[in-house]
């Protein structure tokens, strides 16, 4: 997956689905969604109220476009009531967005910094989030089952987030920088955890903490049996006990900051 920052405007960026909002209860569209449904000619209007779109939380309406648009489809996210906004509301209808593009097999997807114009949600924050859900709320492990190729080919492999407001765009770039770098770690984990225990041993957990530790410069400290019972280790070595494979005791340590990778 890869998320990206365009300073370009949503409708003007071409995509498979782009993602805009609705608060519960709006009765005139502003920000993007306003500028999308100008470029539909009043369509986004028109379609949520034949449909009763409220704007619900995590609520999705997907509508085909055509005309002027550089999108196949538009995905309106209901974003609930505007006073009870917060970050964790943003993600879960920003998923629920995600998602509906999924299921529509768009591979590529554009939307914007949802919940920071009128709401309460800062920049950096959001796009923090939506690089982590972009990377984590489809995540699948399928390292054992063989191939499918139209699995594959309805996987959504870009995000692009549109912001065109100077002040934003430093802070939503290191939003999705750290959002990137969080989401990664997150699927190292559950792969990990989700590996059977013949291949997720104590030796090659070592060397993928010994991976980390170089791509992070990170100083690492692995520890093996005779070490360990130097250091009077009972607890955790009476665990390796039971196993043909030889235990670790992993460390990573960066500048000012200690603490056990696995």
């Amino acid at each position: 997956m890869k998320v990206v920052l365009k300073n370009q405007k949503l409708e003007t960026i071409p995509c498979d689905a782009l993602i805009v909002n609705l608060f519960e209860g709006t009765k005139t569209l502003t920000g993007a969604t306003a500028a999308i449904d100008n470029l539909l000619n009043g369509l986004l209007k028109k379609v949520i109220k034949e449909e009763e779109f409220k704007g619900k939380l995590s609520s999705t309406l997907v509508i085909r476009a055509g005309g002027k648009s550089k999108t196949k489809k538009v995905i309106v996210i209901g974003l609930g009531e505007k006073g009870k906004l917060n970050l964790d509301a943003m993600r879960k209808a920003y998923a629920s967005g995600l998602r509906a593009a999924h299921r529509e097999k768009a591979k590529t997807i554009c939307t914007v910094l949802h919940g920071t114009g009128s709401g309460k949600v800062k920049a950096k924050d959001a796009a923090q989030a939506i690089a982590e859900i972009s990377n984590l709320a489809l995540y699948k492990f399928n390292k054992y089952k063989s191939k499918d190729k139209t699995s594959k080919n309805s996987e959504v492999t870009t995000v692009i987030i549109s912001e065109t407001n100077t002040t934003n765009k430093k802070d939503a770039q290191e939003g999705i920088t750290l959002g990137n770098a969080t989401s990664k770690a997150q699927i190292l984990a559950r792969d990990l955890v989700t590996e059977p225990p013949l291949a997720a041993t104590p030796t090659r957990l070592a060397n993928v903490a010994r991976k980390i530790a170089k791509e992070n410069k990170l100083k690492i400290k692995v520890l093996n049996k005779s070490q360990c019972q130097k250091l009077k280790m009972g607890a955790f070595l009476a665990v390796a006990q039971g196993s043909d494979e030889p235990p670790q005791f992993i460390e990573c340590q960066a500048e000012k900051h200690t603490g056990l990778v696995m």
